[in-house]
């Protein structure tokens, strides 16, 4: 468990879409105001669910439906 100094408050917890792993808001988000629209826990979940919903389509799939409400 990261370490709090006094006063700061809980970061927020997300669920990757594309690992299912919980991931927590960054400083970075959090000043931008981004992460409502954060989807993926790193770089790397981004590029393989990018991989993934493009071989579906290559295959004649349907894709699958975009899981943000």
């Amino acid at each position: 468990m990261p370490r709090r100094t006094a006063g700061a408050r809980p970061a927020a917890t997300k669920t990757c879409t594309a690992c299912g792993r919980p991931f927590a808001d960054r400083g970075k988000w959090r000043r931008r105001g981004v992460f409502a629209d954060v989807r993926y826990c790193s770089d790397a979940c981004r590029r393989a669910a990018t991989r993934l919903r493009a071989a579906a389509r290559r295959a004649g799939a349907a894709p699958s439906p975009d899981p943000r409400p």
